[in-house]
């Protein structure tokens, strides 16, 4: 059940009281370091002070943090995906930061528990760099691969096309 914020507060026993403020003690401690983290217990902290009486509430501050935590997560999903989205490759030149974006991009969402489908990612790559001149032979090759072949995987196709790349560069 999802208890109203408020009633986090409500009837709390002498023991439960001392807990939840040391709870409260803790997380302060654990965010003193990194920027996120300095922002994380600013939030916590305009919230959670003594003026509002809430100071100490470590129940409430907990709350507080898996929401930023759901609203960050979401927002480095949504990034992930516009990335990809906007991502393309005109040609050789632009293919290694091309395979950059996508690698990035396919990491944070993994990271967010929001791993784009094998196949997806496979349809992805072939489709977006189908025009590109230079690597016609590699998709192709990807492309006649059987399913289920230890080289038809986007991890294979993406270390084969880092290594066109890094051919064409040294050109």
């Amino acid at each position: 059940p999802h208890f109203p914020t408020e009633d986090l507060q409500k009837d709390l026993s002498p023991g439960i009281q001392a807990l939840d403020f040391r709870l409260f003690a803790e997380i302060e401690k654990a965010l003193q370091a990194g920027t996120k983290a300095q922002q994380y217990l600013g939030e916590v902290q305009r919230t959670c002070n003594i003026a509002s009486g809430l100071y100490g509430c470590g129940r409430r501050a907990v709350r507080m943090l898996n929401d930023m935590y759901r609203q960050e997560r979401q927002a480095q999903i949504t990034k992930a995906h516009t990335a990809l989205e906007k991502n393309n490759c005109g040609d050789m030149a632009g293919l290694p930061a091309f395979l950059d974006v996508e690698e990035r991009n396919h990491y944070i969402l993994e990271k967010c528990e929001e791993p784009m489908p094998e196949g997806q990612i496979r349809l992805r790559l072939e489709k977006k760099l189908a025009g590109v001149q230079g690597i016609g032979a590699t998709l192709e090759h990807f492309a006649s691969l059987k399913e289920g072949h230890e080289d038809k995987t986007s991890s294979a196709l993406m270390v084969r096309l880092k290594a066109r790349a890094a051919a064409y560069q040294e050109k």
